[in-house]
């Protein structure tokens, strides 16, 4: 009802919003990015955070006097598994560099950032004064971390969608649902909210997107 992630074959929800990608196989070399269990993990939130650029298209017919942006800067970090997306109208550096400070917070530092090598990205890292290392070009698997979060911010925000029957220009506000929704849900006794802000579990109410009580 939250998050419909991981996909379950069984729910209409699910079966709608979420399309079967195929991927071709190569031979690839694993670098220690894209692997989850590195052999030394990053424990403080901010230590190593991976981020990259989401382009959604929307429906222009549907809800036309609602704003709508089309672009969206999703990170991830690697300590804590915090995952954000920060939806912008352009992939500027301008806009990357707002949506990198508003996922670092005001209190929290972020010491090292990985990306692609899109000079936007670069650019506003860098502005941000955080330690910048790229993914080898011609190799997207080195960015891996950061294309399977921006796959899990698209399928769940149209899960959003579908569930709620909004309009697709409320992509959005369902892809920060969903984000919050992850990093507050209890995993093994623990969550994603906790390990970066402390103090337990979150004790807000949790409603599904759309649901009006």
């Amino acid at each position: 009802m939250m998050c419909h992630l991981p996909k379950n074959p069984h729910c209409e929800v699910c079966a709608r919003a979420t399309t079967q990608r195929t991927h071709k196989r190569r031979k690839v070399v694993i670098l220690e990015e894209d692997v989850i269990k590195a052999k030394k993990q990053p424990v403080k939130f901010g230590a190593r955070v991976t981020g990259d650029h989401m382009v959604r298209n929307v429906d222009d017919t549907e809800d036309t006097d609602v704003p709508v942006d089309t672009v969206a800067a999703v990170s991830v970090d690697r300590a804590t598994k915090w995952i954000a997306v920060y939806p912008k109208s352009s992939k500027s550096a301008k806009h990357t560099n707002e949506a990198m400070k508003r996922s670092a917070g005001s209190k929290d530092r972020v010491s090292s950032f990985y990306c692609d090598n899109a000079p936007e990205l670069i650019t506003a890292a860098s502005a941000c004064h955080w330690r910048v290392s790229t993914a080898t070009t011609g190799m997207p698997q080195t960015n891996g971390v950061a294309e399977r979060s921006v796959r899990t911010v698209k399928e769940g925000s149209s899960c959003g969608i579908v569930q709620s029957g909004y309009s697709t220009k409320w992509w959005p506000i369902a892809g920060a649902h969903l984000c919050v929704s992850k990093s507050v849900a209890l995993v093994d006794g623990d969550s994603r909210y906790n390990r970066r802000h402390g103090g337990g579990r979150f004790k807000g109410e949790r409603r599904p997107f759309g649901a009006l009580s």
